[in-house]
């Protein structure tokens, strides 16, 4: 298991970019200067491989930052994986990561938790809660939907609720 000295050991990590570059030359391709790490082809987050393990770079930045590697997942608040500052970091557990996650790529409506709802001709706004769904209503007007949605995320969500705009 990877330690903080270990990892500050081979790496500098700036927690205002997120960067990580390597302190030392680790091998003819990873030069002390360098960006440390990338994506690899089917990951949407940046990993890191020291010592012939693979870790995800945010995962490294609480490490190196904290001293610990986190105990739950972490979120990234502004829901974009590559950007690891630390400000954007956040310990949470699985619902909670899950609440902050961007749209499915099969929303037709462009906005998590409203669709259309065909067996009555009106929006519908749900909001899933620890495993349940949460009708929050049916709408004529779309904005009403979201808004509904909105009000909806930062009761159960809280801190957790997306921070994104919506674009109605």
């Amino acid at each position: 298991m990877l330690t903080a000295e270990r990892a500050r050991e081979l790496l500098h990590y700036d927690p205002e970019t997120g960067v990580f570059t390597w302190r030392v030359r680790v091998s003819s391709r990873k030069l002390a200067g360098s960006v440390a790490g990338g994506f690899f082809a089917t990951v949407r987050y940046r990993r890191i491989t020291v010592d012939r393990k693979t870790y995800r770079e945010h995962r490294l930045a609480w490490l190196y930052s904290y001293g610990r590697f986190p105990e739950q997942d972490l979120d990234h608040i502004d829901c974009d994986p590559s950007n690891n500052r630390l400000a954007n970091l956040r310990e949470a557990d699985k619902s909670q990561n899950q609440w902050n996650s961007p749209r499915q790529k099969n929303n037709s409506s462009g906005v998590r938790g409203v669709y259309w709802y065909m067996p009555r001709n009106c929006w519908r706004a749900v909001l899933s809660v620890r495993g349940k769904s949460l009708n929050l209503g049916n709408f004529a007007d779309m904005g009403r939907a979201v808004s509904a949605r909105k009000k909806a995320e930062a009761r159960y969500h809280g801190e957790f609720a997306p921070i994104r705009e919506t674009k109605v």
